[in-house]
């Protein structure tokens, strides 16, 4: 967050709508909530987050290459930001099914920070 990197988001609000599910918008009690919080506080600022557009009328499986379509649908959206973003990397903080789907991300090339390696 005190970096120079971009965050992006889908103009359908996907990434809004999974981080609503699991954050907190008072940006308490941990980590997670205050990051929900800086990016909710940034999200309209094109330094900081950049908007990627998704169409309403495409499903995100599409945006995928046809063996990631298999991946966990809930995680869709992220990979559908990153390709049509030109992403650097997904960071993940704690979801396991990146890491056990890795060589197939790199095939792809997709690639993936996991933050829980980091602690």
């Amino acid at each position: 967050m005190a970096g120079t990197e971009v965050l992006l988001e889908d103009t359908l609000g996907h990434v809004l709508t999974e981080y609503k599910n699991y954050m907190q918008f008072s940006g308490q009690p941990g980590v997670g909530d205050y990051f929900f919080r800086w990016y909710l506080q940034n999200r309209w600022d094109g330094r900081r987050v950049d908007r990627i557009e998704l169409e309403p009328s495409q499903p995100l499986p599409q945006y995928l290459p046809e063996p990631l379509r298999a991946f966990d649908p809930s995680d869709h959206k992220w990979i559908a930001v990153y390709i049509e973003g030109s992403a650097d990397v997904i960071v993940n903080a704690t979801d396991s099914d990146w890491a056990e789907s890795r060589d197939v991300l790199l095939e792809h090339s997709i690639r993936v920070r996991e933050l829980a390696d980091e602690v």
